[in-house]
């Protein structure tokens, strides 16, 4: 015979065997290992939530087995949305602007060869990147036309910082790029284009 203790903390310590849970008026093995996991966490979730699972773990058979279900699938959900808003065209957006703010910073402290650099990689690095091409996915889902306007966004931004523009039409430009970034992603974003 098997056995698997889940954890050393004396309330947290289920046992089960190998085809048979000892305590007979469970759930499934996977979802009172899953509670019982969930319950190590409890003093840093909040209250609430704590005393559901130690109501649910009470319930008859049958109920708790769809309140399992549900703890589960709002978990499921809850972590597919904090992946999902570091995985879509917006977040990308975000990096850009980021860059782009990076080189509007150095280009106000006098260091204009440097905000160049960061121009040329927020276009290179983020824009046509490997981790999610943005170039090719405005040129195939928006138009030809809105991807050669970003990419020219691009290069007027640092042609004017080369020419040494003020900063006012630096920093005027760096924000149309931004919006027209952004405005793309959210495009991309409703059309339900994934980054590739």
């Amino acid at each position: 015979m098997r056995w698997a203790v889940l954890s050393f903390i004396p309330e947290n310590t289920i046992t089960f065997s190998y085809k048979r849970n000892l305590w007979p008026n469970t759930a499934s093995k996977l979802a009172v290992q899953i509670l019982t996991y969930l319950k190590q966490y409890a003093p840093f979730c909040p209250t609430s939530f704590s005393l559901s699972l130690a109501q649910i773990l009470r319930l008859p058979r049958k109920i708790k087995t769809k309140c399992i279900f549900r703890v589960i699938a709002f978990l499921f959900l809850a972590a597919s949305q904090a992946y999902a808003g570091q995985n879509n065209w917006a977040h990308i957006a975000d990096e850009i602007e980021k860059a782009l703010h990076s080189a509007l910073k150095s280009y106000e402290d006098g260091k204009a060869s440097d905000a160049m650099e960061k121009v040329a990689d927020a276009y290179f690095g983020v824009f046509e990147g490997d981790k999610a091409n943005m170039e090719i996915a405005v040129r195939r889902f928006i138009s030809l036309k809105k991807a050669v306007e970003l990419e020219k966004g691009f290069s007027n931004l640092r042609k004017a910082m080369f020419d040494k523009a003020p900063l006012t039409n630096i920093k005027k430009q760096a924000t149309l790029l931004i919006r027209a970034v952004k405005e793309a992603a959210g495009k991309l974003d409703g059309k339900g284009v994934r980054l590739e």
